[in-house]
This record gives structure tokens, C-alpha cells and sequence, in this order.
């Protein structure tokens, strides 16, 4: 179709051909009318008139229409004229990817990446798979922008099947297995792809080889993708991690959506951008090189080949001397040493897990799933994907998964309108009628080596504290072990679950304190007398499930260390009083109540938590009237407190500089400022009516304490010592400020301060951990203890007098979860999930009916916040998934 070059059709003035290929000829041209250069798409010379044809070159246009996003190329109009059907599409100056390969700069690589993810996901969010991704239909234009191009062959959700005969729609080098073997294509299929574009763009080879057609086919379908490290000894676990799940062969072993890669991408990015440093670019010589501390991971970038070459062999060096001392270090005085290597493998499951328990003999794995709202326990095959539900879907909670040690049965808790304290119950692992066992059992329960007793945790009403509790498994013979008063507890996160010695004669659990700063570790209790000896001198800021290794005393658990930004990994305590050494350094968050090791320690179960949250404005609390999230999606964004200040901007909690500090933002995310920076957490910031001041939680001292400072973040400064502070309130006129506090035997109270520092005050004798002020700063709204039910509960309390004054129904207003009073003091507003979709409902305080704020129909809510005028409502909303993850060989 070279002839039209120099002629105008419609009102496009053919410049030169751009592009050519089976789907289609591109032209430049010149829109004559609004005088800008648009690309126009032509079907070849002689498929003007074949009907399949142009019915696919307008479903391709229909495709790309109903997609907005900067990294798609954006399709103007589809126009014709006589036979001649033609797409008008934005120009793009610039260059192919497959034109710049391969990408030697890594963090430009990923940059791209996560540009193309991003693509996809906006993509596969409006139904569109594109079913074509490689290198040459993505291009790089001159601003250094990713343009996903080419969806001729993308299928869009509620289209015609227009495949082609004798064909597999696609090109082969990029196709997903089940797109090759003619199976149904979805977001994963792309998501595939886009696996083998960024090993490309990485090593400028295809992970999958062949010589001819038959063998690609046979490389995808059955072989393993080439290691990424073959090429480039630059690329950090974690990246090498993406690859490998994008490229897996089966459909749900890949990411699931294009978000959750992005996701990893982007923390990725942010690894390498925080450990490039001054210190390491100006390295000239092996002895000047600076080791980073443990577990901190960094990229070599932009330095000279010999400079990477000493920095490499050095790096090689002191690492392998590392290991080798680790491994002598933990072998001695063994015959085995545990966790010489550790493979992660991720276990499709169904639906959303919440919790996960590995069988004994590693053949099974238990878990509990919510789908739809509704919670369901299912038993899955470790060796095949196959999953049989045994307990069906209701609404109530499951967690505390614990098999019984021969594998014939799995205990687990169950709370909810027909057991609000939490009960314990049994049943055969392959399924049938639950026994129920105990009440009052927090976290899970351990089963002694005989199964013939059972410990687990209970709150002690009596006293006011902790006690580990043992009993017979079937519930009788109950007697207490041991306590835990006044600044000293058991029960901290809630995933605490005592675990059995393998002779039977000790129990070790989690236990905590806030004196000396709240930490908490692991400790051993006797069975014969209750003595409690430490397990550990470590201390974290909190510790889930402990797993107990059978052929040792060492003890696995899930911990969070007490420096801020950091997440839930899996450590390993050695039973002869040397250091605890953390087995894992993941991006992601081990959950706290998944924890197991079969019994001859070939295999260890875990569950990744992947978070994602971001700040949404509502006008007048109207969520049809949402603006845009105010923040880039990203990892807890916002979940470290938020709030408004006077003149309209967002103060929040954020893990962007690496560790919890305050930053503010205006309410479209831009003009991002940082107002406290240190390796300290800072967090829960709460601005004054009058717009002076932010208070906020700071360990700078090793213990949360109540802080103050300016809007602008000057003039910090600490206002309490002693004990631990938290969740801090501004009284409206500015003269007091509110907050949770251990400081009075361990018990968590409402405490109040002068604004300007000074004498404390306790408000009331009730053990509270969330309030809110009302508007006229005479009551609190609260979330107590009850003592008598043995549970928290939803109230309201006089300033004055510190006493209740009223008190709500525990299914309206679900307790652990944010409120806030109206505006205009008249309601509370609440947050209600259901189906894993949250919303805010406002509660009257006068007798009335409890009615619906918010109508979301996606996303979680975590907190929220009325602006100082009222007019608007921000709430911080997002996602969270799971993967089980299993690690084998670590013996």
C-alpha cells in the first residue's frame, strides 16, 4: 500500500510506513484538522474484504477504546473510506523494546517492567487479555515511557470468538502453555508472557530454547525456564523469584493478577534505590569496600567493570566466609545441622487463606478459606493440586489449625454468634463432625506427643492477666501451668500457640512485657512445676506461631524484629543459648498464626501476607463522588494512622523512606513531604483542631511515647516517658491530648496529657485499646474490655466521671476495627465487611436504625477520618492475599 504515501484519506495526510506485519500496515500521518501526527492501522493489501479479518481489526480497536492508561497506546477513532477500514491511533517517537535489548541497567529494566505491568493491569481490569505481549509490541517513546501497542489479537471479555483455523493465536516464543495447547487464555496467560519479555529484556535471550518450531513448543510446555542468573549475576533473589512464578507452567502457581506483580516489582525498585549509596559508588579498591549489615540486600549499579569485578569476588568472599562460619557455628555439637539450604515453593490454593497447618508426614496441607465472606476449612494434597473441603462455609472465624500428631484429626478455634468466646473444636482430618472440646482458647493449641492432653492460652478474668492452661483432649482435668500479671502477658498478637517438647515434660510459648520498652520472646515452661526459664535472650516486637523441632529443643517461630519497617519473618532459636539467626529476609509477611514443621523436618509450612493499601477522599462521606486515591498504591500505605490537618492536606504513616515515618501529602498525592525522618517507628499521627500542632507515637527512646510536633514537622518533642503510649487523640478545643497506655500494672488504659506537656491523667479504670473524642470533648467513644464476658465490647463513656454510659451490640459494631463519631456527634461510624468488601455504616446514637454510609463494592477498609470542616471523609482502602509457602530440604 506504498501508494498512498503523499495522499490524503479522509482528512489524514499519509506521510511514510512505520510499521508492517500480519495483522496490519502503520502509517505516520498528519491529522489535518487539529494538526497533530497520528499513526493509522490499514489491514494488508488483500484482506480489506475477507470478513473474519475485519471483523478481528475492529475488535481490536473496540479492545484498545475502552482502555485509558498512559502506558497504552491511545486509539483515537476507527474510520473508513470505500473498502478501506483504518484505525487512528496516538503517534509514538521512539524505539521498540526489542530495539534496545538487551537492558544493561537493571533499575531502568524494572522500571520498564513495572510501566508494562501497570499497562496489563489496566488491561485485564476492563476484560481485555492481549494474548500478544513480546518485545516488539512494546515501545519506549522519547520521554523514556513504556506504550503497550498491538492488541490485534487481544480477546475482550464479551466479544466473538474470532480465533484463527489451523492456528494458535499469538507468537510462539511468547505464549503461555495452554496457549500453545489450545486452552482457554486469561490475565495469567499475559502475565506469562510478559515473563519471558522481562527475562529478554534482562539477558536479551528467551528463557525457553529451540532450534525449530516443535522444540520451542516442547521447552515451554516441559522444560524449565533458563536461570536468570546464567546471565546476569547482578539480579537480586527477589527478582529472580518474579521470574520464576510469571514463568510457571501451570495456571495458578503463576501471580494471579498483574497487581500482585507489580507489587513485588515496585518494592523491588525500592530495595535498589535505598542501598545505592554514595559510600559504594566511590569504591576503588577491594579494601575499601563496605559491607552492608546482615540481611540488608543491595544492588551494584552504574559502576565500572573492574570496579564490579573487585566488588564482586570481594562480596563472593566475605559471603562464603559467612556462610561457612554460620555453618560450623549451628553444626556444632550435632550430628545434623538444620536449615543448611531452604527451597520456597508457593501451594495454589483455593480462595483466600487465612491459615495453614502442614500434616505431620508432610502429605497434607489444612487451611482455612474465605470466599464470599464465608469462612470454610479444607484439606489439600502436599504432592498434587487436589483440595477436598471439610468443614463447609459459614460465617464465623477458623484459626489455630494444629494437627493432632499421628495426622488422625485437626483441632481448630472457631468464634462467632453461635461461639462468641472462642471454642475449641476436633475433628478427623478427612473430614466429619466437629467435637467441640473448650471454650475461652486464644491463638491455637498445642497437642502433647501422646494426644492425650492439650495447652493452649485463656485471658485469667480472676486476676487480670495471661495463663497457659493444660487439660485432657477432651476438655477435662483443666488446671493452669502458669500466669502472666501486670506488666507481663502470654496474649500479644494473638497468633501465640504453646508447642509441645517431644518428650513431653516442657512447653514452649510466646510471651511478652512492656517493661524496659514492650518487646516480646519465647520462653519454656515445665510441666512438672510451671517454672518458666527464657528460651532466648532475643526480643522482638512480636512473635506468632512457634514450631518445636522434634530431634532437638530448637524452636522456629514467626517473629517481627523491633526496628521499624520491618515484617513478620521466620527465625531460628537454637536450644544452647547462642544467637537467634532470622531463616528469611522476604519483602512480604509471614502471618503469625501459620507456622509447622512435619516430623522428620523435611518440610516447613508458612503463609505469605502481600498487603496493598491507599488513601481515597470522599466528599461528604459520598464514596460515588470518590476522587482518585490520593496515594500510589504501595505496601500499608497509610495504615500507620492518618489524618487531615486545617488547611486541607493528609498527614499519614508511611513505609516509603524504609522505616514508619510521618509524611504529608495534599488530597490529589501530590507535594509528598516527610516531616520525621530516623531508623525509629513514628506513626498514628493526629493533627490539632486549630492546625498548629501533630502529635504522634515515637520510640526514639526504645518505647512508644507521645510526641509533638509542629505541622511543618519542626519543634519535636517528647511528652511522656515511662511506659508504652499509643493511639493518641486531640480533645477538639485543643487543650488535652488522649492515649492508650500500659503504664499502671500492665493494663491498657485511657490516659489524657496537656497539649503543652505536663501531669498525666487517667480518664477511666477500664482496660480500653481504641476511643475516640466527641465532638463536644465530653465523651469517649471506646472499645473496653469486658471482664464479665470475657471479651471486648463498643461503648460510651463520660470524660468526667470515666464511667459507661451506654454500650452497643458486639454484631453491629465489630470490636479491633476503626470508628469514629459523626461530625455532628449523633452516630458512629463503623466499618462492616462482607465478602472481603468493606464498608462504613453509621450507627444513631438516639434509638434509630443502623444505615449505610459508603457502597463500595471492592477493597477493604482499614481506618478512616472526617476533614476539620467536615465536608469530606478519607479513608484508607485496599487488598490483602496469601500464599502458603512451602520449604523443603532443610535438613
Amino acid at each position: 500500500m506504498s501508494e498512498i504515501i503523499g495522499k490524503t484519506i479522509s482528512h489524514y495526510l499519509i506521510i511514510e510506513e512505520i510499521g508492517r506485519g500480519g495483522m496490519g500496515v502503520v502509517y505516520k500521518a498528519e491529522d489535518t484538522k487539529l494538526k497533530r501526527n497520528v499513526a493509522l492501522k490499514f489491514l494488508p493489501k488483500g484482506l480489506e474484504a475477507h470478513e473474519p479479518e475485519r471483523a478481528r481489526f475492529l475488535q481490536e480497536a473496540q479492545a484498545t477504546a475502552v482502555l485509558n492508561h498512559p502506558n497504552i497506546c491511545t486509539v483515537h477513532d476507527i474510520d473508513s473510506e470505500g473498502e478501506q477500514q483504518f484505525i487512528v491511533m496516538e503517534y509514538i517517537e521512539g524505539k521498540t523494546l526489542r530495539q534496545m535489548l538487551p537492558l544493561v541497567n537493571l533499575r531502568e529494566c524494572i522500571d520498564y517492567a513495572i510501566q508494562i505491568g501497570e499497562a496489563l493491569q489496566e488491561a485485564h481490569a476492563k476484560g481485555v487479555v492481549h494474548r500478544d505481549i513480546k518485545t516488539d509490541n512494546i515501545m519506549i517513546n522519547t520521554k523514556n515511557q513504556v506504550k503497550v501497542m498491538d492488541f490485534g489479537l487481544a480477546k475482550l471479555k464479551g466479544s466473538l470468538k474470532l480465533t484463527r483455523t489451523s492456528s494458535t493465536v499469538g507468537t510462539l516464543a511468547y505464549m503461555a502453555p495452554e496457549q500453545i495447547q489450545g486452552g482457554e487464555v486469561d490475565a495469567r496467560s499475559d502475565i506469562f508472557s510478559f515473563g519471558i519479555v522481562l527475562f529478554e529484556m534482562l539477558t536479551g535471550h528467551l528463557p525457553f530454547r529451540g532450534e525449530h518450531e516443535a522444540a520451542m513448543i516442547y521447552s515451554i510446555v516441559n522444560e524449565e525456564p533458563e536461570a536468570l542468573e546464567k546471565y546476569r549475576s547482578d539480579t537480586s533473589e527477589e527478582l529472580r523469584h518474579v521470574i520464576r512464578t510469571v514463568l510457571e507452567k501451570g495456571l495458578d502457581d503463576r501471580y494471579q493478577s498483574a497487581a500482585e506483580m507489580v507489587r513485588d516489582l515496585r518494592r523491588i525498585q525500592k530495595q535498589s534505590t535505598r542501598a545505592v549509596r554514595p559510600d559504594i559508588q566511590e569504591v576503588s579498591s577491594p579494601d575499601s569496600v563496605k559491607i552492608p549489615p546482615q540481611g540488608e540486600r543491595f544492588f551494584i549499579l552504574g559502576l565500572s567493570a573492574a570496579k564490579k569485578y573487585w566488588i564482586a569476588a570481594f562480596g563472593i568472599l566475605v559471603v562464603a566466609g559467612i556462610l561457612a562460619g554460620l555453618y560450623w557455628l549451628i553444626r556444632s555439637g550435632t550430628d545434623r545441622t538444620p536449615f543448611q539450604s531452604m527451597f520456597p515453593v508457593r501451594i495454589a490454593t483455593n480462595g483466600m487463606v487465612l491459615s495453614a497447618v502442614i500434616s505431620p508426614d508432610g502429605k497434607y496441607i489444612a487451611y482455612a478459606s474465605t470466599e464470599g465472606g464465608r469462612q470454610s476449612l479444607w484439606l489439600r494434597q502436599v504432592s498434587a493440586a487436589s483440595s477436598v473441603q471439610i468443614v463447609a462455609p459459614a460465617d464465623t472465624d477458623y484459626y489455630g489449625l494444629t494437627f493432632s500428631p499421628d495426622g488422625e484429626y485437626l483441632y481448630f478455634v472457631c468464634n462467632d454468634s453461635l461461639n462468641p468466646h472462642p471454642t475449641l473444636f476436633r475433628i478427623p482430618a478427612l473430614g466429619g463432625s466437629p467435637r467441640r472440646i473448650i471454650e475461652d482458647v486464644y491463638g491455637g493449641v498445642g497437642v502433647s506427643p501422646d494426644g492425650k492432653r492439650i495447652a493452649f492460652l485463656r485471658v485469667d478474668p480472676q486476676r487480670g492477666g495471661d495463663a497457659l492452661m493444660v487439660c485432657d483432649a477432651d476438655g477435662s482435668n483443666l488446671r493452669k501451668l502458669a500466669s502472666r500479671y501486670g506488666n507481663d502477658f502470654f496474649i500479644g498478637t494473638g497468633g501465640e500457640t504453646p508447642v509441645w517438647s517431644r518428650d513431653g515434660t516442657q512447653i514452649t510459648c510466646a510471651a511478652g512485657s512492656v517493661s524496659g520498652g514492650f518487646h516480646m520472646t519465647v520462653i519454656v515452661v515445665s510441666l512438672a512445676d510451671g517454672k518458666v526459664t527464657p528460651a532466648t535472650p532475643h526480643r522482638w516486637s512480636s512473635v506468632g506461631r512457634i514450631a518445636w523441632l522434634q530431634d532437638s529443643k530448637d524452636i522456629i517461630a514467626v517473629a517481627q524484629e523491633l526496628t521499624s519497617g520491618s515484617t513478620m519473618q521466620l527465625w531460628y532459636v537454637p536450644a544452647d543459648g547462642k544467637p537467634a539467626r532470622r531463616l528469611t529476609s522476604d519483602l512480604l509477611s509471614y502471618d503469625p498464626l501459620s507456622l509447622s514443621v512435619t516430623r522428620d523436618q523435611s518440610k516447613l509450612l508458612g503463609l505469605q501476607r502481600n498487603f496493598n493499601s491507599s488513601i481515597s477522599i470522599l466528599p461528604g462521606g459520598d464514596d460515588r463522588r470518590m476522587k482518585e486515591s490520593t496515594a500510589r498504591n504501595s505496601y500499608l500505605e497509610g495504615t500507620g494512622g492518618f489524618d487531615w490537618t486545617l488547611d486541607g492536606r493528609l498527614i499519614f504513616g508511611s513505609l516509603e523512606g524504609g522505616n514508619w515515618d510521618i509524611w504529608s501529602m495534599r488530597t490529589d498525592g501530590s507535594d509528598r513531604r516527610q516531616l520525621t525522618g530516623n531508623p525509629y517507628t513514628e506513626e498514628t499521627p493526629i493533627a490539632s483542631a486549630d492546625g498548629s500542632m501533630i502529635t504522634y507515637s515515637s520510640n526514639r527512646d526504645s518505647t512508644p511515647h507521645v510526641w509533638c510536633m509542629d505541622v511543618d514537622g519542626n519543634n519535636q518533642r517528647q511528652l511522656t516517658t515511662g511506659a508504652d503510649d499509643y493511639n493518641m487523640r486531640f480533645s477538639h478545643d485543643g487543650k488535652w491530648i488522649y492515649f492508650t497506655s500500659y503504664r499502671d500494672q500492665g493494663k491498657r488504659q485511657i490516659w489524657r496529657i496537656p497539649s503543652g506537656g505536663g501531669a498525666l491523667t487517667r480518664v477511666s479504670e477500664l482496660i480500653a485499646r481504641l476511643f475516640d473524642v466527641s465532638p463536644d470533648d465530653k465523651k469517649l467513644l471506646v472499645d473496653y474490655y469486658d471482664s464479665t464476658a470475657n471479651r471486648y465490647h463498643r461503648g460510651v463513656m463520660t470524660v468526667a466521671e470515666g464511667r459507661l454510659v451506654q454500650t452497643f451490640d458486639f454484631s453491629v459494631t465489630r470490636s479491633g476495627q476503626d470508628f469514629r463519631w459523626m461530625p455532628d456527634g449523633k452516630g458512629i461510624a463503623c466499618i462492616q465487611t462482607k465478602k472481603l468488601v468493606s464498608n462504613i455504616w453509621v450507627l444513631p446514637m438516639a434509638a434509630g436504625k443502623l444505615y449505610q454510609l459508603t457502597h463500595f463494592t471492592s477493597d477493604l477498609i482499614f481506618s478512616m477520618a472526617w476533614s476539620k470542616d467536615s465536608r469530606n471523609l478519607a479513608v484508607v482502602r485496599g487488598e490483602v492475599s496469601s500464599n502458603v509457602v512451602l520449604f523443603g530440604d532443610l535438613r
